[in-house]
């Protein structure tokens, strides 16, 4: 009788200890899933990423919005030069074409030779003061909006990789844009204040030839 017992409980026993293994396997390959989708979705993301030409595209698009901030930095220094002409200018001829003295001949018995020095006379200070007013327009043309670093955060540097890039494609193409839109103006500016230059500069030979 009392054998019976006990092997009834050590019976009992083996089955509890067996549920206790067979828990235990159950709870260790829980914790091993969760790790192995981590795995297989990194994998994946890798995979679509050296699928695509995603990290070549991010890197023309990155070149390029260097390209043009260099761009609109090289129009800065053009415009600082042509201002500096036109004060160099200015001072050469203060003397020698000076405004009162062509205000002065308004006033005066117009004959045709003398119409054509007034006229010269005030293109030349027209052309100088539009050249230097274009010049000053492209320095103070405001700059286009840079990278902006606060959308880096916690959610964008765990995110996968092709999104994380895909979104800084984003960002570098809008920016792109935008530079280039900026700097087709500035572009724009910066020949017509060649151009009034050259011409007040012409004028000027002609006016100090002839008069």
């Amino acid at each position: 009788m009392s054998t019976t017992k006990k092997d009834s409980n050590n019976m009992t026993e083996n089955i509890n200890n067996t549920e206790e293994q067979y828990n235990d396997l159950s709870n260790g390959s829980e914790h091993l899933e969760a790790p192995n989708e981590v795995k297989d979705s990194r994998e994946e993301d890798r995979r679509l990423y050296d699928l695509t030409s995603i990290s070549e595209c991010l890197n023309v698009a990155m070149n390029e919005y260097n390209l043009e901030r260099n761009k609109k930095q090289s129009f800065d220094n053009r415009a600082g030069i042509i201002i500096t002409v036109f004060a160099a200018i200015i001072i050469s001829i203060y003397d020698k074409i000076p405004i009162t003295e062509i205000i002065a001949d308004m006033y005066r018995p117009l004959t045709f030779a003398l119409l054509l020095q007034i006229i010269t006379g005030c293109l030349i200070y027209i052309s100088l003061i539009s050249s230097f007013a274009f010049a000053v327009r492209i320095i103070v043309v405001k700059s286009s909006e840079n990278f902006d670093i606060r959308i880096i955060n916690n959610e964008l540097i765990y995110a996968a990789k092709i999104d994380s890039v895909s979104k800084f494609l984003e960002i570098y193409l809008n920016l792109v844009y935008m530079h280039r839109k900026n700097n087709e103006s500035v572009a724009r500016l910066l020949a017509l204040s060649q151009w009034t230059m050259i011409i007040s500069i012409i004028l000027i030979l002609i006016y100090l030839t002839i008069w």
